[in-house]
């Protein structure tokens, strides 16, 4: 049989280079050292890699500290706060309890005056609105003597004073004082408002017999006027809310332009509280309506009742009520009771809605103490009363405090230039 040839032989893979033996301390290992393992070429191969690369990791924001954390904290929730309140504000908007015809004279329209006309000064001013006539029993006197540095910035507004410019129902005068509160030029409001269509005495009979006659109801919306009232009545009623309602919202207007002037409204006291008259249950009062409480805790208000009786009032005790704030020293004036003891001469009505002595004097020192920056400052604007003011103007250079007496103005000497013997004898 023929015999078959034999296979071919299989072919040999060639031998595979022997690898460099690897260093070891700059010296080449022995056969003593432990041989590295056989490449193995049937493994998955790897991504090529960049020879000497290493691998990009995240940089990492060091960890903040504990002060740092509580700081990052406390600001995160007084943000929170800050939401929460102004949205708390704006749902219970004080004014929203208002009628119609009242609010809608709360909105400042286009003035055709100029701020000039009414008396209003350039720069802050202190804005004392209903102060009364001229006289030494007025806020602006009392301020005068208690911060005399305060009275260039002192703006007293009254119609015994000036019935045109001075008129707190002008659209005019309300516009410009709503755009000083806008640019935060107001740095307090300090105002009583007419209270004669809110008084008890209208619920008296008169000296003819005549029953009372009383233009406003205790509950809403009878106390903004009774639903009977003729047009004169209406009229004279919407007016002395006005003159209430746009002291509040002067306020109203600052706060929410960001700025907190000092603010007191002085208004008579609840007649249920301490009236003896048979219907003072049913008398009509400021303090309960909506629209004051809602003003009150929006704007953190404070509250004190007293007899200004105690305070040299003269026309009985004449229970008052100030609604406040940043004159936290008027909280004290509660303790203070009124003498049945005194006797108070008779004062004609139209001379009851000065304030009493005592009241005045404690409004301009609590003034003083809320504003004590003030004494650094000086008003280049005009004013009509006299210039006393100790204060360091910003448009001198010089270290020396200036004087301003009337219309005088004089450096005072620096103690740093006054010899330590002149120090003790005093300066003359």
């Amino acid at each position: 049989p023929p015999q078959h040839a034999p296979d071919p032989p299989t072919p040999q893979a060639a031998p595979l280079p022997t690898p460099t033996p690897p260093l070891t301390d700059g010296c080449i290992q022995t056969e003593h050292a432990q041989p590295e393992p056989p490449l193995q070429y049937t493994d998955r191969p790897r991504p090529p890699t960049t020879e000497g690369a290493q691998p990009k990791r995240q940089a990492l924001e060091p960890l903040p500290t504990n002060d740092q954390t509580r700081e990052r904290t406390r600001l995160e929730l007084a943000s929170k706060l800050q939401t929460w309140t102004e949205g708390i504000r704006r749902a219970i908007d004080w004014n929203k309890h208002l009628p119609r015809r009242l609010a809608a004279r709360l909105v400042p329209r286009a003035p055709a005056t100029r701020p000039e006309d009414h008396g209003i000064p350039d720069g802050p001013i202190i804005l004392c609105p209903y102060a009364g006539p001229d006289g030494h029993e007025a806020i602006d006197w009392a301020i005068q003597l208690a911060a005399p540095w305060l009275t260039p910035f002192v703006l007293a507004l009254d119609t015994l004073r000036d019935a045109t410019r001075h008129n707190m129902l002008s659209d005019d005068l309300y516009a410009h004082l709503a755009a000083k509160a806008r640019h935060g030029e107001i740095l307090a409001i300090l105002g009583g408002p007419n209270c004669r269509t809110w008084s008890i005495l209208l619920h008296k009979p008169l000296p003819n017999g005549t029953p009372g006659h009383p233009l406003r109801g205790r509950e809403e919306p009878a106390c903004w006027g009774l639903g009977d009232l003729t047009p004169e009545e209406r009229l004279k009623t919407d007016d002395d809310s006005i003159l209430a309602l746009r002291l509040l919202e002067l306020y109203a207007i600052a706060r929410d332009h960001e700025h907190d002037p000092a603010f007191l409204m002085e208004h008579p006291e609840d007649p249920a509280v301490h009236s003896v008259e048979p219907t003072a249950d049913t008398c009509s009062t400021i303090w309960e309506t909506n629209a004051a409480q809602a003003f009150q805790h929006t704007y953190g208000m404070l509250l004190t009742s007293f007899p200004q009786s105690a305070l040299g009032g003269r026309s009985g005790p004449k229970w008052t009520t100030l609604m406040y704030r940043h004159l936290g020293g008027l909280r004290q004036l509660a303790q203070l009771q009124h003498d049945d003891k005194v006797i108070h001469t008779h004062v004609h009505s139209s001379n009851t809605a000065r304030w009493a002595p005592g009241l005045t004097q404690a409004i301009a020192h609590q003034l003083a103490k809320a504003l004590p920056e003030m004494k650094h400052w000086t008003n280049q604007a005009s004013t009509d009363r006299p210039r006393d003011t100790v204060a360091t103007p910003s448009k001198h250079h010089t270290p020396d405090i200036q004087v301003t007496i009337g219309h005088k103005q004089r450096p005072l000497l620096s103690l740093i230039h006054i010899s330590e013997p002149t120090r003790r004898r005093g300066i003359s």
